[in-house]
């Protein structure tokens, strides 16, 4: 009987198999479901990562839409900026809600705004249940505003000297692109008379103003001490740019008011300031040749 019990027994390495067996298939479950999350979690930065990628591109693409237009100007067209953006991103969609808007801020100032979204699918984020991944870019494109005209009007103008009032312009690196005589004086010592071109209270013509990157008045003073008989000799040049410009001119009000802006020169005499005193107006808008910037 003894014999028969022992027998009927698994013998221990059996029982060491089964045990191994069975722990063996509880661990490859577990190890499943470990490596889920993992999977999940690589598989997941690698649909990020393809997405920030494809973010990369439309932003890259509606900026250089956006630019686009903003160059050619006239009305936005939506559909030609969608068109625009899936002929020039990778491919695996298309841009969706896409728009293009147009607007004129007070000045002058005219920006372009365009919206789009895009879907990228993913690969592996789909297994918990996110089929894609959405994406929105935004941009904008200013062409700035600057004064595009100006219109005179001489409010008094005396002295022995003859002058001239001129506008300018200057690039960014401070060189005069542009000048232009606007208001003439003229004193004619032979015969007392002085004249002043447009006359006083009259407005003159209104002038262009080309793109610049600053723009001033100045006033060119012919001082003829020797004679004062007005002759346009030892002409002295007076920019409303020079570090001691408040010695020679004054200014109150904007030429963009409603009003314009008085100039009160002084030629170098009595100090007065009453040598040749004008109004300057001013209209504001996008000038030619104005470059479109990125703004958003």
């Amino acid at each position: 009987m003894s014999r028969l019990w022992e027998n009927s027994q698994p013998a221990a390495g059996d029982r060491l198999r089964t045990l191994l067996r069975d722990r063996n298939g509880a661990v490859a479950v577990i190890f499943a479901f470990a490596t889920l999350p993992m999977v999940l979690l690589i598989g997941g930065a690698v649909d990020y990562s393809r997405a920030i990628g494809a973010r990369s591109n439309l932003q890259q693409a509606l900026d250089a839409g956006v630019l686009s237009a903003a160059v050619k100007g006239g009305n936005p067209d939506s559909g030609q900026l969608a068109r625009y953006l899936n002929s020039n991103m990778s491919p695996g969609g298309a841009a969706t809600n896409v728009t293009l808007t147009r607007s004129v801020a007070t000045g002058g100032a005219v920006t372009f705004v365009g919206d789009a979204d895009f879907s990228v699918a993913t690969n592996f984020l789909k297994m918990a249940g996110l089929g894609a991944i959405k994406l929105h870019s935004h941009s904008e494109a200013t062409l700035p505003a600057q004064i595009v005209t100006a219109t005179f009007k001489p409010t008094s103008a005396q002295g022995a000297y003859s002058k001239d009032i001129f506008i300018w312009t200057k690039n960014a690196a401070g060189t005069v692109v542009s000048r232009q005589t606007v208001l003439t004086y003229r004193y004619n010592s032979s015969n007392g008379s002085k004249v002043t071109t447009p006359a006083i209270g009259s407005w003159s013509l209104t002038f262009t103003v080309p793109l610049y990157s600053t723009f001033g008045v100045g006033m060119v003073v012919y001082q003829d001490w020797q004679k004062y008989s007005g002759a346009l000799v030892n002409p002295v040049e007076l920019w409303s740019d020079a570090a001691n410009a408040s010695t020679f001119m004054r200014q109150s009000g904007l030429c963009t008011d409603d009003a314009g802006a008085t100039y009160n020169w002084e030629d170098g005499g009595d100090g007065n300031f009453v040598d040749f005193v004008y109004t300057m107006k001013c209209a504001t808008g996008v000038a030619a040749k104005t470059v479109a910037r990125l703004s958003k």
